[in-house]
């Protein structure tokens, strides 16, 4: 197994993050609407603490309830994330969520049923309030015909955030390329890091049918530059998807090891050939090869 491991040296601090993969799901299932969803958590659950903050994400799997904590720095960590209602089951789930004490008041269940911003319609949106939402609503209904006009329109938001966000990630990776990024490290949630990466590759991963899975022992927070960390873990991935056959599989790990971390990408790949090798951090010129499916590539990577 062909495998590229980066040594980080980082900072360790207490954060436990899941990272789940996508899941497949038939289509056309009617979701309960935003409120429906407020009234049935409040007719069972408590608003939670001054200091924690609630709020309703729809995902492919259903609506979940989610509370998030802020630190002083602002810093926000999600501390429950539960499935609410299921799509699987078209039912509404018990959740390890604060019982209530008391009846809810109309107020308490008005505020929570217009916590939306404005940006974005619950009613409109198939899913939304999660990183990479745009990118489930493409790969669900990007093919369908006959759309409802709800649909398309859900279909233009997908399509101008995924496109936008594909535009400011190539946009880094310009800056990068021309060493005009500052180096700013700070304390980054590991997890989150490869989420962010891994919504601009999977498409191409999708394509080829390859795996991706992602590991990492506890939880891990590591101290460095965010734009940094994003390219090497972008030009790592999107290498091992370009030289990965189709149906094949990408490990993604990170563990600890002393004071460092150690991030490795591996892939069941073809291997890099020996000559290659010897050029690979040569700047004076450029080395593009061919992948398993015959992308071609700039070898600025």
């Amino acid at each position: 197994m062909k495998k590229h491991t980066l040594f980080i040296i980082c900072a360790f601090f207490n954060c436990t993050i899941l990272f789940a993969g996508h899941t497949k799901m038939s289509r056309n299932t009617h979701y309960p609407s935003f409120k429906t969803v407020v009234v049935k958590y409040f007719e069972n659950y408590a608003e939670p603490d001054e200091n924690k903050t609630l709020i309703f994400t729809k995902n492919p799997d259903g609506w979940h309830a989610v509370i998030k904590v802020y630190n002083n720095n602002g810093e926000m960590t999600v501390i429950a994330d539960e499935l609410f209602w299921s799509r699987k089951k078209k039912e509404f789930l018990s959740i390890k969520f604060p019982h209530k004490t008391k009846e809810a008041s109309e107020e308490i269940i008005n505020k929570y049923s217009e916590s939306t911003d404005g940006s974005y319609d619950f009613s409109i949106d198939p899913y939304y309030g999660y990183i990479g939402w745009d990118w489930d609503v493409i790969k669900e209904y990007g093919r369908m015909q006959n759309l409802s006009d709800t649909l398309l329109e859900a279909l233009a938001r997908a399509y101008r955030s995924y496109t936008y966000n594909l535009l400011d990630n190539l946009l880094m990776w310009g800056r990068s390329q021309a060493d005009r990024i500052p180096f700013d490290p700070q304390k980054l949630n590991l997890a989150y890091i490869c989420k962010d990466v891994l919504e601009v590759l999977n498409p191409n991963a999708i394509a080829k049918n390859i795996t991706i899975n992602y590991s990492e022992a506890n939880g891990l927070t590591i101290f460095a530059d965010i734009n940094m960390m994003k390219t090497i873990l972008r030009n790592l991935i999107s290498n091992a998807i370009k030289f990965t056959n189709k149906n094949g599989a990408i490990n993604i790990s990170a563990r600890k090891t002393n004071s460092n971390i150690t991030i490795s990408v591996s892939d069941n790949g073809v291997r890099i050939k020996n000559e290659d090798m010897t050029r690979l951090f040569d700047m004076s010129g450029i080395i593009s090869t061919k992948g398993t499916s015959q992308e071609t590539g700039t070898g600025l990577g």
